[in-house]
């Protein structure tokens, strides 16, 4: 699902590899239930649970000028419980919400070849944390 903040201009993020890699990749599984109909803010709407895992991983290698070399590994895997609710009578997505606990690994790996020695460089960084994503829709209106 793309996104965009109320009164944003596009952005073009072809340029952007680590968010392009992580989508890219992405495999898992979320599990959907049907909870049934409720009243949210004056609005009849079906209630859609879900959870599931989903895990994604890549990686980048770039040949520098000058015999340098590096190579980043990326390895990020979401838990994510949330719901949709859905305008019944408008027939459009109205909300949703959800909490994902997020871990990210990534490892960072430099040679460079100087008169003849190689001298290496390997950086491992570990992420983890939560995320909270709210949305909400309305029936557009011209």
């Amino acid at each position: 699902m793309g996104y965009q903040e109320e009164g944003a201009e596009e952005e073009d993020e072809s340029g952007d590899a680590l968010s392009e890699g992580l989508r890219d990749n992405r495999k898992g599984e979320i599990k959907a239930t049907y909870k049934g109909v409720r009243e949210e803010g004056g609005v009849k709407v079906g209630v859609i649970a879900f959870e599931g895992k989903l895990s994604t991983s890549f990686e980048v290698e770039n040949d520098e000028e000058g015999g340098a070399s590096s190579k980043t590994s990326n390895e990020q895997t979401d838990e994510l419980e949330g719901e949709i609710l859905w305008n019944l009578e408008g027939g459009y997505f109205h909300a949703l919400s959800c909490d994902s606990k997020i871990t990210m690994n990534r490892v960072e790996e430099h040679s460079l070849d100087v008169e003849g020695e190689t001298f290496k460089l390997t950086q491992t960084q570990v992420y983890a944390g939560t995320k909270t994503y709210r949305f909400t829709c309305a029936e557009k209106k011209d």
